[in-house]
């Protein structure tokens, strides 16, 4: 799998889902698992929500890492 993808599993059949990060959708474009048709919405709406997961990873990692109630700060850029 290229560094360039983002895959994560559909929750109704279990199928791989990918992105291509070099090739991204555009942002109205729907995303669908390719397993089953579960449509996950505009790639936008994904792509946003797939950004807050990882902040939620990330800030679990620091918290583990520095203690509790050390959180990065995250801002739109």
């Amino acid at each position: 799998m290229s560094s360039d993808q983002i895959t994560f599993k559909c929750n109704d059949c279990g199928h791989a889902v990918s992105i291509d990060e070099s090739n991204p959708p555009k942002d109205d474009d729907i995303l669908k698992c390719f397993g089953c048709g579960r449509e996950f919405g505009r790639y936008a709406q994904v792509k946003e929500a797939l950004i807050e997961l990882a902040k939620a990873e990330i800030d679990k990692m620091v918290e583990n890492t520095f203690g509790t109630g050390v959180k990065p700060t995250w801002t739109k850029g």
